[in-house]
């Protein structure tokens, strides 16, 4: 997976509950992809997702307001995504 960022910030608002959704897909399902959910460059939220073509959603809450972006780490594999979308108001 070349080193590919497309991305929309915005601020993260505390009053709100939040998702990180993520995908990874490879022809070794048994592969492994971290994450890293950063709030104003500073680390938040770690973990891995399977690269089985299965989505993960991972809930999140506490975020005080700034930049957010997530970092997927490792690799190659052939395809992954993540996105953190607001959920419900808080």
């Amino acid at each position: 997976m070349p080193r590919i960022e497309l991305a929309v910030r915005r601020d993260a608002d505390k009053r709100k509950t939040y998702a990180m959704e993520a995908a990874c897909a490879d022809g070794d399902r048994t592969k492994t992809l971290g994450y890293a959910v950063k709030v104003d460059r500073q680390p938040f939220l770690r973990g891995q997702i399977t690269c089985d073509g299965e989505v993960e959603e991972v809930r999140i809450s506490g975020f005080l307001r700034g930049e957010v972006v997530v970092d997927l780490e490792g690799g190659p594999v052939e395809t992954a995504y993540a996105i953190v979308t607001p959920r419900s108001e808080g």
